[in-house]
């Protein structure tokens, strides 16, 4: 699947709202930050989806989302990861021995 950019939200204050999300996540150090701000667009999106003018464009962009989830994968991990040998494992320590 080639890569499509992913649409503009609906309301411009929904893209500032996912702005601030993003920042308060990235300067958070509660370890519930990612719950919590899916709980928060949780709500939003459940008020959004009551408005008759915004509910179809937000169908589209979900169904797009679980679209693309469907095929993610994770870009960091290339190709096999590398598997340690079979056996125990054991630290040479001569190699580090100094002559």
């Amino acid at each position: 699947m080639a890569a499509r950019p992913v649409r503009r939200p609906p309301r411009p204050e929904f893209a500032a709202a996912l702005v601030d999300s993003h920042l308060r996540m990235w300067a958070s150090t509660r370890l519930d930050a990612p719950q919590v701000e899916a709980g928060i667009w949780r709500a939003k999106l459940a008020e959004a989806l009551g408005d008759p003018t915004l509910a179809t464009p937000l169908r589209v962009m979900m169904a797009e989302a679980a679209e693309r989830l469907t095929v993610a994968t994770d870009i960091r991990v290339h190709g096999v990861p590398p598997q340690p040998p079979p056996g125990p494992r054991v630290i040479d320590l001569d190699l580090y021995r100094r002559p």
